[in-house]
């Protein structure tokens, strides 16, 4: 039977079954502000990034439409754009902060930037 694009791509990334779970391999992260709690989790269970230069964080979701550079006038926007700072800080990720060029929609970055690949 023929499998779809996102079953042979799953399958080319499983590396093994545990517990009747696919393991699988993830080359590359991509993260923004809006997922302190992977870094929550990590902490809780004091565990550290696993291969932070395989990470790429991007402030996204709440920057200012216009200027960049001014103050982020929401306070939880802006404690969440301060946590993801300090969270690549603490794991030597690097991060496209707001005065980066390279700032922008997560999902965009990666191909603008070459880090996304063809399989």
């Amino acid at each position: 039977m023929a499998r779809t694009l996102s079953q042979k791509i799953w399958d080319r990334h499983r590396v093994d079954v545990v517990r009747g779970r696919d393991l699988l391999y993830i080359d590359l992260h991509l993260v923004h502000e809006l997922s302190p709690q992977a870094f929550g989790g990590l902490a809780l269970r004091g565990l550290a990034v696993r291969r932070p230069r395989q990470t790429v964080a991007t402030m996204d979701h709440n920057v200012p439409t216009g200027d960049r550079l001014e103050p982020v006038r929401d306070a939880l926007a802006a404690k969440q754009l301060a946590a993801l700072r300090e969270n690549c800080a603490r794991h030597a990720i690097p991060l496209f902060g707001l005065g980066s060029k390279r700032q922008g929609i997560v999902h965009v970055l990666g191909p603008e930037a070459g880090l996304t690949l063809p399989l």
